[in-house]
């Protein structure tokens, strides 16, 4: 409570107690490495917990203040091949890290980022049906590119960019930031792998990223780096749909004339072969700037 100065203990037991996964009554439930929490204040007087329950492998909810604890997605279980997605009480997580909920345009989501199984996934609420919305569950990487095709190394840190009508998404990884763009179903880099601690996001360098979180000012997050707090300022042109697009020339062709008349970066580029498109931003947004008016 900031405005009493206070902490109370919402569920668990602090004293004398020992973790674990039971649910019920809040003075009995118990967690195990819990790490993040998102709060739904639904319309009958009901705020909703959501939690993510590292060490069991689960997503937890409180409902309040019924006070009752029970679990939300996961069985706890990490090595079934066979319920990767479906019904939220059969799927399977790794050590969830943080949770988002998305209510806007009518959306009843809650995104995770599924750190032990290196992707970022979504509870529906209305049908209780976890899917996966980036990555591949269980195999790391650092691939950008479309969504079913992006990698992802131990992704922390989650934040959903506000109101926004297709859902962006904002992850931390170690080392990088990147973004998930579902309404072009596709991973762009942000910042992250370079040499120096302040400057454009393709230079700078993090050491040990954790959490994100969104600022007042619309175009820019803040993560925790280490004990380090620092700004990202995102361009208000980032959204893919807003970005220029190219057909023509093959993959290796187009990487190739881009590196060598801009030297330029073409992870920035997203081949589209659905569409025959490219989309791209920086230096890439540039060339097929050029490309178009050719």
């Amino acid at each position: 409570d900031i405005n009493a100065d206070s902490v109370t203990s919402v569920a668990g037991n602090l004293l004398g107690g020992s973790s674990g996964r039971v649910d019920g009554s809040l003075n009995l439930a118990k967690f195990k490495k819990p790490t993040d929490v998102a709060a739904r204040a639904k319309a009958n007087g009901d705020t909703v917990l959501y939690i993510a329950d590292s060490g069991n492998n689960v997503l937890r909810k409180i409902v309040l203040p019924l006070g009752e604890v029970s679990t939300l997605a996961g069985t706890g279980n990490t090595i079934s091949t066979q319920t990767l997605d479906g019904p939220a009480n059969f799927v399977e997580f790794k050590t969830p890290a943080q949770v988002q909920l998305d209510l806007s345009f009518g959306a009843e989501m809650l995104y995770v980022t599924d750190k032990g199984f290196h992707a970022v996934r979504a509870v529906d609420l209305q049908t209780m049906l976890v899917t996966t919305v980036a990555g591949k569950v269980g195999t790391a990487g650092q691939v950008d590119g479309k969504t079913a095709e992006a990698r992802f190394n131990n992704p922390t840190g989650l934040v959903i960019k506000p109101n926004h009508p297709s859902s962006t998404l904002y992850i931390t990884e170690a080392t990088r930031v990147r973004v998930v763009d579902l309404g072009v179903k596709a991973v762009f880099p942000v910042a992250g792998g370079g040499s120096y601690n302040n400057g454009p996001g393709g230079v700078v360098k993090f050491t040990s990223l954790e959490s994100i979180a969104w600022s007042p000012d619309p175009f820019t997050v803040v993560v925790a780096d280490q004990g380090v707090f620092k700004k990202i300022f995102l361009t208000a042109t980032f959204s893919p749909t807003s970005l220029p697009t190219y057909t023509g020339e093959s993959w290796s062709t187009f990487k190739a004339e881009l590196f060598h008349k801009y030297s330029g970066d073409f992870t920035q580029c997203i081949w589209h072969p659905e569409e025959n498109t490219y989309r791209g931003k920086g230096r890439c947004a540039r060339y097929l700037e050029d490309r178009q008016l050719m």
